[in-house]
């Protein structure tokens, strides 16, 4: 669980939803997704027996997290999701996250 500040009151809240990006340099890919818990999906991504991350079995190599965003909400974190999938989305993938 990630904990982000809240502005207004002070007070620790906590993300119990992420949006994540993890790359492949072998092939130079990335795959973008939204989970409860990154840690775990991210294993799971790695894990060649899984079969609940169809796409990233498709290259070889290691997915690496290179991004991960905390939400409230699971509808927020869809959103964002769908957001970063967008055009505009992924060219700020491309200028903010995978230029680095």
């Amino acid at each position: 669980m990630s904990f982000t500040p809240c502005v207004f009151t002070g007070f620790f809240r906590v993300n119990t939803y992420f949006v994540y990006v993890i790359w492949n340099a072998n092939h130079q890919r990335y795959y973008i997704g939204q989970t409860e818990n990154v840690g775990e999906r991210v294993r799971q991504h790695k894990d060649p027996q899984n079969t609940f991350s169809r796409y990233t079995k498709r290259f070889s190599g290691s997915w690496e997290l290179i991004h991960k965003e905390g939400f409230e909400t699971r509808r927020d974190a869809l959103a964002r999701e769908k957001a970063l999938k967008s055009g505009q989305g992924r060219q700020w993938l491309k200028d903010s996250v995978l230029s680095r």
